[in-house]
């Protein structure tokens, strides 16, 4: 199955330090190298397109590629959003942009030769002479004195989110991007600071789940399920692979 990405990631960076351009022949892959020509196939209806990877994704297992919009035009499956497609790699056009990534084609590595072998001689040396010790020195050697060692105070205190519970206006049946949940709040506010700051709308939500105490970290309302499932994915992308699409 393929899927495509587009307003909510446009100009954004892609996984190899691009900026995404949904307009182009791009794609995302979990595991091809970057980047990579790609040849996707339509199964529904027999388009075939090339595109290039340079993005990681999707981040949902039953997809195997997130193509650009442009690509979702032109392989026709942009109103349906997803599709079933053959992926297969051109591995000559694929070393070409490689080659060009890595400087213009730098052709092969020279060869190295190796250093010469010589012989290693050991030698034995005498004992170093014995240390004087003054009259009345007490020596106290390393079993016998113990130092105990002062942990270090780290001082780890978040400034509280605008929003710290659950607002009041929140309606059950809105849609909410749920980042991850903490045992400690500092955890979850650290987090939820994070995310607030690259996407807004942040907020905590202790609970209380068989008597013991978690943080919540959401976001949201989300306008649609669409909306939701983007925003999901783009929050997966970012290392939370815990991000999931909840109701409140």
């Amino acid at each position: 199955m393929a899927s495509w990405y587009g307003p909510n990631f446009h100009g954004k960076r892609t996984a190899n330090g691009e900026i995404y351009n949904m307009n182009a022949m791009t794609a995302a892959h979990r595991t091809l190298p970057l980047p990579s020509i790609v040849r996707v196939t339509n199964l529904e209806n027999g388009r075939v397109v090339k595109l290039r990877v340079n993005d990681r994704g999707p981040f949902k297992s039953n997809r195997i590629i997130d193509v650009s919009r442009r690509g979702a035009e032109l392989l026709g499956f942009i109103d349906a959003g997803i599709t079933r497609v053959r992926v297969e790699i051109d591995a000559t056009e694929s070393l070409n942009i490689k080659n060009l990534a890595l400087g213009r084609n730098p052709g092969p590595m020279p060869k190295i030769r190796p250093s010469p072998r010589t012989s290693v001689a050991s030698a034995s040396l005498p004992p170093p002479p014995p240390i004087a010790v003054p009259a009345g020195t007490t020596i106290i050697t390393s079993e016998a004195v113990q130092i105990p060692v002062a942990p270090k105070t780290v001082a780890t205190t978040l400034p509280r989110l605008p929003v710290e519970a659950l607002p009041p206006d929140i309606s059950s049946e809105e849609l909410y991007v749920q980042a991850g949940a903490f045992s400690e709040e500092e955890n979850a506010l650290r987090l939820a600071h994070q995310l607030d700051d690259d996407f807004g709308g942040a907020f905590v939500i202790p609970v209380t789940v068989d008597g013991v105490q978690y943080f919540r970290v959401r976001l949201g309302p989300v306008e649609s399920q669409d909306a939701a499932d983007d925003l999901v994915t783009e929050v997966q992308s970012y290392g939370y692979d815990d991000a999931r699409v909840v109701r409140n």
